[in-house]
């Protein structure tokens, strides 16, 4: 289950984003026309938005931090791997000859690469 979740992160995150966006212009009419019922006294429309206000906000709420706090799938991969690579010691040490690598991994190209004399 958790493998799944960490490959539909992206998706997750983009709902969260997608809510957000829209939930931010719908929360901003809604607020226009909540304050606008208040101030010409009409109680039907103002106790309307009142109800929607109680259900829309906490979906909005949970959007906008679903989105700021959710990781995506490259920082939770690295969340997740950051522990191993720092205890492990093998994998430090493989970076000691990493010169050494390039430049052998360098003449073999240009042996490989050179023209042919004809």
């Amino acid at each position: 289950m958790k493998y799944y979740l960490f490959a539909i992160l992206d998706n997750i995150k983009t709902v969260a984003e997608v809510l957000s966006i829209a939930g931010g212009i719908i929360t901003t009419f809604w607020l226009i026309f909540f304050i606008a019922s208040k101030v010409d006294g009409d109680d039907d429309i103002y106790c309307f938005l009142k109800k929607i206000g109680f259900v829309w906000i906490p979906v909005y709420s949970i959007g906008l931090f679903s989105y700021v706090f959710l990781p995506n799938q490259k920082q939770m991969a690295f969340i997740i791997a950051a522990p191993y690579i720092v205890e492990n010691q093998e994998l430090r040490d493989a970076t000691k000859n990493t010169a050494e690598i390039i430049k052998l991994g360098t003449e073999y190209l240009k042996d490989v690469l050179k023209p042919e004399d004809k």
